[in-house]
């Protein structure tokens, strides 16, 4: 059996088809209305009575547009086109209720794309035991509604889903243009009602395949990425140089522009904009430690724009290399990977400790690695809540808060001190 998450790294695989769905829709909606205005009413006059079989004694037939000059009537169609892809691409949310900007009706699947980004995140920091709440035992929702909502403007989710309109709206734009050219030819060529439909219904076919479905999967990958680096920053993990790693999905589906970048270690700021890689990209961005050389990692700046090199090239084959980053839409591109990269983060030790604790003739023993407890887990929940209760913490003189706190085993030792009567530090042999 296929591992899901190795298909679909980011988990939103149902979120992406019940925005296409949703896409789909609307645009079928559009074609039956633009069917039903070029044959059904022939708004244009191009019927032939007789050649319908149809008595024309007394027939009165429509004259919306027929008597307009050909100039007028792909004027008129444009204008009714404009106000049909209003409301039935733009405007309308699922039962008929009116958008009132920024609340589109792409918004619902954005914004859900974005938290799940933001919690995968949380749940990938707090099993590696990173960030400041890798202690915290509250659910995703419980982050969600505090420690992120805290840190993130609710003006950066509706930037978001703002973006995800402007791009359906900019295909609408060009649709008008396609389809205006298409009535005029069709016009000049002298076809009939139902040639005049199908060629402009399999104009707006054409563009929603290509262009409409591409941008619903898209948008829903790019918001899942936002969410999960504004996540990050939610936790510290930017501030203590833990690293955003690429990681795709890890089967043969995998595509040349995103193969090169699997591995590639970046601060959470370089990685801006860097997923998606292209349309219906299913990359995925994992926490890391700088100092993590696990095989295939590439951290140095050499590496970093030696894969995003080959990826762009990978995009224009043939070309050459500024050729190839003059072309490219890929916001990867333009990155400036810094020379310095962090080799070593003086924050996180990698040694595992034991902490002996007592208190009267009780003694125990707890083993810590990485802000995280490995044994003894009776100890876990009163540490967490010793967390909680020191959002800083004072040792020799350096005063420690944040995500760094719980990364220091002296930390750790020093909030267990004023509950126990004696602890000890001593690094695991």
């Amino acid at each position: 059996m296929v591992n899901p998450f190795k298909v679909d790294p980011t988990r939103t695989l149902t979120l992406r088809r019940n925005f296409v769905a949703e896409v789909k829709r609307r645009f079928r909606k559009l074609r039956k209305r633009v069917n039903d205005l070029i044959v059904r009413d022939d708004v244009f006059g191009l019927k032939d009575p007789v050649s319908f079989g149809l008595n024309t004694e007394g027939l009165t037939g429509n004259s919306r547009w027929r008597f307009e000059t050909d100039e007028a009537k792909v004027a008129n169609f444009k204008a009714w086109m404009r106000e049909a892809m209003n409301d039935e691409i733009l405007s309308v949310r699922p039962g008929g209720l009116p958008v009132s900007a920024p609340d589109f009706w792409t918004s619902g699947y954005i914004e859900s794309a974005y938290r799940k980004g933001a919690v995968n995140s949380y749940l990938a920091a707090k099993r590696a035991g990173l960030g400041n709440l890798s202690f915290y035992d509250g659910t995703a929702e419980e982050f969600l509604s505090g420690a992120f909502n805290a840190r993130v403007p609710v003006s950066k989710i509706k930037l978001i889903s703002t973006r995800a309109f402007d791009q359906l709206q900019g295909i609408t734009d060009a649709m008008s243009q396609t389809i205006s050219r298409e009535l005029s030819a069709a016009i000049a060529h002298g076809d009939g009602p139902r040639e005049v439909a199908k060629r402009i219904t399999s104009q707006i076919e054409s563009i929603e395949r290509k262009r409409a479905l591409a941008m619903a999967r898209t948008e829903i990958i790019h918001a899942h990425a936002e969410g999960q680096l504004d996540s990050f920053e939610a936790q510290d993990i930017d501030d203590i140089e833990v690293l955003a790693e690429i990681s795709n999905a890890q089967d043969d589906r995998v595509c040349p522009l995103c193969q090169p970048l699997e591995g590639v270690v970046m601060t959470v700021k370089e990685a801006r904009g860097l997923i998606p890689r292209h349309p219906n990209c299913r990359c995925n961005f994992l926490p890391t430690y700088p100092d993590d050389k696990r095989k295939g990692q590439k951290t140095t700046k050499k590496e970093i724009d030696s894969a995003i090199s080959k990826s762009i090239r990978a995009e224009r084959p043939g070309k050459s290399k500024k050729e190839a980053i003059a072309d490219t839409q890929w916001v990867g591109a333009d990155v400036k990977v810094a020379k310095k990269r962090p080799t070593e983060n003086a924050n996180v030790d990698d040694r595992s400790y034991i902490l002996t604790v007592q208190m009267g003739g009780s003694t125990e023993e707890i083993e810590f690695r990485h802000g995280v407890i490995t044994t003894n887990s009776s100890m876990k929940k009163m540490v967490d809540y010793l967390y909680r209760e020191n959002p800083k913490i004072t040792v020799n003189g350096q005063v420690y808060s944040g995500g760094e706190r719980k990364l220091k085993a002296k930390c750790l030792r020093q909030i267990l001190s004023g509950s126990f009567d004696v602890v000890t530090l001593q690094p695991k042999k």
